[in-house]
Order: C-alpha cells, then sequence, then structure tokens
C-alpha cells in the first residue's frame, strides 16, 4: 500500500547536489580541525604522491587521505594493521557523498589499540616459533607433591588460592615466591622469580593474579615473561585475571585456568572423589581377583581331570604289560624251579640209596673179620662177648639207617610241601579263584567299578561285572 502524503505536509524537495553542499558546510564548520586514532585496514600509494588509507576501529570505518604536500613530511611507511593517529579536516568528498579525513599530520599511536596491535605482532611471531604448540606443553601431574605459587603476597588471591588447596588436599608443599604484578617493572620481576621457581624441583609453578584493566594485567604479555615461561622446565600454570582476560601467558603456559582459584581445583585432586574412587576400585579389583582365582581354579581342574584320564589308561595299558610279563616270567620260572627241586628230590634220593646200599655192604665186609674171628676163638665165653658184640653193632647200624632215612624223607616233605603252597593248582584245589582281565592275570586293585572280567578255580571260569570295590582295612 502506497503512503501519500499531504501537499500541505510534504517538505520542499532539493536536489542531491544541494543536500550534499548543505551537508558538507555543516560538517566542516562543526568539525573544523579533529585527531583520530585506529589500525590501518587498507593502505594505497598513489604515483602522484598522495596516500589513500583507511582507519577502523571494533565498529566503523573512515577513510583519509593525505595530499602529496602532506604526505612528505611523513617519516615512516605506513603499513596495513599499524595504529595511526591521524590530524586534519572532516569533509565530505561531494562526488560519492563520502565521509573523508584529510589527514595533514600522521604518526603512530601509543595508546591501548597500539598496544593490542604490537600484542597481536608479537602473538604472531611467537606462533611462527612453536611458543603455542602442544608439542612443548609439559603434562601436569595428577597428584602433585611441591607447588609454587608465583603471585603477590598481599591480597586476596593468595588467601583464596590456600583455602581451596587446604580443602581438596592436605598432603601438599605450597611454597610463595612473591612478585610484582602490575606496574613498569612488574614484567622483568615476574621473568626473574619464573627462573628462580624453576630452580626450586617442584611438580607446578602456578603463575597468578587477580583481575584488573589491561593496562594492570600488561606485564604478562611481555616477550621476557613469555621467553621464561617458554623456557622452563617445570609445568606451568597461567592464572591472569578472570575467564575473560586472555594474556600472553595463558597462550604459552602449560595449562590455563580461568581464575587463581580454578587453578587449585584444576591441578589438585578432589581428596573426597579419591577415596570414594579407590572404595569402588578396592570392591572392582576384589570382584575381578575372585573371577579370576574361580576360573583358573576351574580351568587348573579341568587340566587335572583331562590329565588324569590320560595319565590313568595309559599307565593301566602299561601295568597290564608289566603284569602280564611278570605273570609268564614267574610262572615258567616256577616250573624251572619245580622241575629243578623235583629233579634235585630223585638225585637225592638215588644218592641215598646208593649210601645205604655201600653202608650195608662195609656192614658186612666188617662183620666178615669178626665172624672169622669168632670161629677161631675157642672159648665160648669169648665167643659170646663177641656175639654181643656183633649184635650191639647191628642195631646201631639199623638205628642209624633209620635215622638218616627218616631226616632226609622230612626234607624231602618240606620241599614237596613249600613247592605244593607255591603251585596255582593247588590254590585253586584250596578254593581260591584265580583273576583275568584282557587275556592276563589281573587284581581288583586295577579293575574299575562296573567292568567285567573273568574269574576260575580247577575246574570252572565264569564272567563276572565288579559292582563295588573297597580297600580292607589296615590297608
Amino acid at each position: 500500500m502506497a503512503l501519500r502524503f499531504h501537499q500541505s505536509l510534504m517538505p520542499k524537495p532539493l536536489a542531491v547536489s544541494e543536500i550534499i553542499k548543505s551537508s558538507k558546510a555543516i560538517l566542516e564548520g562543526h568539525f573544523p580541525q579533529i585527531a583520530v586514532f585506529g589500525e590501518v585496514s587498507s593502505v594505497t600509494y598513489q604515483g602522484s604522491g598522495h596516500i589513500y588509507f583507511c582507519l577502523k576501529d571494533k565498529d566503523s570505518e573512515i577513510k583519509c587521505v593525505i595530499w602529496r604536500t602532506y604526505a612528505q613530511k611523513i617519516h615512516f611507511k605506513i603499513n596495513k594493521g599499524d595504529m595511526l593517529l591521524a590530524s586534519g579536516k572532516l569533509t565530505l568528498y561531494e562526488a560519492r557523498g563520502e565521509f573523508q579525513l584529510q589527514a595533514q599530520i600522521v604518526k603512530p599511536y601509543e595508546g591501548v589499540g597500539a598496544l593490542n596491535h604490537n600484542l597481536e605482532l608479537l602473538k604472531q611471531e611467537l606462533e611462527q616459533k612453536g611458543y603455542f604448540s602442544h608439542e612443548h606443553k609439559k603434562p601436569i601431574p595428577i597428584f602433585p607433591i611441591h607447588i609454587v605459587l608465583i603471585t603477590s603476597a598481599s591480597g586476596a588471591v593468595l588467601h583464596d588460592m590456600l583455602r581451596i588447596a587446604k580443602k581438596r588436599w592436605n598432603n601438599l608443599k605450597i611454597t610463595l615466591v612473591p612478585t610484582i604484578v602490575q606496574g613498569e617493572n612488574a614484567a622483568c620481576d615476574i621473568a626473574n622469580k619464573i627462573i628462580f621457581a624453576d630452580k626450586l624441583n617442584a611438580d607446578v609453578l602456578i603463575l597468578a593474579r587477580g583481575g584488573g584493566s589491561v593496562e594492570d594485567l600488561w606485564a604478562f604479555n611481555e616477550r621476557i615473561v613469555a621467553d621464561a615461561i617458554f623456557n622452563a622446565k617445570t609445568p606451568i600454570v597461567s592464572a591472569i585475571g578472570h575467564d575473560t582476560d586472555t594474556p600472553l601467558s595463558d597462550f604459552i603456559a602449560d595449562l590455563r585456568a580461568p581464575t587463581p582459584s580454578g587453578a587449585m581445583e584444576m591441578i589438585l585432586p578432589d581428596k573426597y572423589e579419591w577415596f570414594q574412587r579407590l572404595d569402588s576400585w578396592d570392591t572392582q579389583l576384589s570382584t575381578q581377583i575372585k573371577k579370576y582365582f574361580s576360573f583358573k581354579k576351574q580351568r587348573l581342574q579341568n587340566l587335572r581331570t583331562h590329565l588324569s584320564l590320560m595319565v590313568s589308561h595309559s599307565s593301566l595299558q602299561n601295568h597290564q604289560e608289566k603284569i602280564r610279563y611278570f605273570y609268564q616270567f614267574l610262572h615258567q620260572s616256577f616250573q624251572n624251579q619245580y622241575r629243578k627241586k623235583s629233579q634235585y628230590l630223585f638225585f637225592l634220593q638215588q644218592n641215598l640209596q646208593q649210601l645205604m646200599q655201600n653202608k650195608i655192604l662195609d656192614s658186612h665186609q666188617k662183620l666178615k673179620p669178626l665172624t672169622y674171628r669168632l670161629k677161631s676163638v675157642h672159648s665160648q665165653e669169648k665167643h659170646k662177648h663177641l656175639k654181643q658184640q656183633l649184635e650191639f653193632l647191628t642195631q646201631q647200624l639199623l638205628a642209624t639207617k633209620k635215622q638218616i632215612i627218616h631226616n632226609k624223607k622230612q626234607k624231602v616233605n618240606t620241599l614237596d610241601n613249600y613247592l605244593l603252597t607255591k603251585n596255582p593248582e593247588y590254590l585253586q584245589k584250596k578254593g581260591f579263584v584265580q583273576i583275568w582281565h584282557n587275556q592276563a592275570v589281573g587284581e581288583i586293585e586295577f579293575l574299575s567299578v562296573g567292568e567285567r572280567f573273568m574269574i576260575s578255580d580247577c575246574r570252572f571260569k565264569a564272567i563276572v561285572e565288579l559292582i563295588q570295590k573297597e580297600p580292607l582295612q589296615g590297608e
């Protein structure tokens, strides 16, 4: 919908040039001579000798020109990024309707803006040298034992840091290195104190200062402080100002803390939290150890069972082979021994009979002279005496014969009884049975419950199954 003005309300229309000329007159009359500072965002040197450039701040930008007459009086080169203070006449360029500062005097600006500009240049230089690289960051110990505080000995910062340290972790040594934290000599003093603290063999150095203006914190932006932080062997925490403050030390330090109190909370463990962790880890470790030993115990039992089965089967076969071999060996040895003993008894009998015959013959030979002597004796009394002597010798000879025969029979009977007790057939006749397993003589010790085997006596054999096996008392 188009707006329509009543003809009586519409102002008198003006040409563009009339508006520009009127604005130029008002502007030049109100700002006959001004000075402005800002950062050079662009610069052009013309062949005619004129210099065109723009000055800006964070919100606005203005175009500037230096005519050749004034440009010849400038003895430095204007570069993009420089902070300049320009003084001259503010005018309006009619052809384009743009503001323009016709600068007559230009010089470097040394205010806060210049400081920020120089700081940016220093940042770029240090970044190229690797001062900000994570490769040069030293790790902060999880459980520091010795901490050095590089800060002012007076003020609330030190009090707050000590309070938090006492609350979070008691097993801690804190060394204070007092230093100047602002002013003309602050940067040099801070750098020297960092070098001194680096030789104290501490775990962490904390560079701390409370909040303040940019000028108050500027000592922590100086190159000398940056070099001291970068060259230190001890990990350094930068805790300068508030969270919104980011001095150069924050970029170079191994750890940046938002505040001095925050630095203590970041590097010191919470003892109550660690007590809970230790309790939890102790429970988990106990559970894992029990599970591990239970698993290993079951594994060992399985291996033992498997090994027992392997050894039992192999050992049983070996024992059976040995029993079979020894049974055959003993059986053959017994047969050989029995045959030898029988032959020896037969030999003793033959020798005994031959001995008796020889004794009898010898006795007859001894009796013949006596007989002849008796015949030659005429005396009846002497004949009687010889007869009695002959009868005595005969009786003594018969008694000796009987005793020798009796002793030999006893020895033969003893050997015969001994051989008889060793004969398996004799034992079977007495009621004993013999165990056969896998076609060999076996023993109950090597039989398993449920296993079938054969028993035999002198007349029969039978297949039986082992129902129960128990050792005898005393075994």
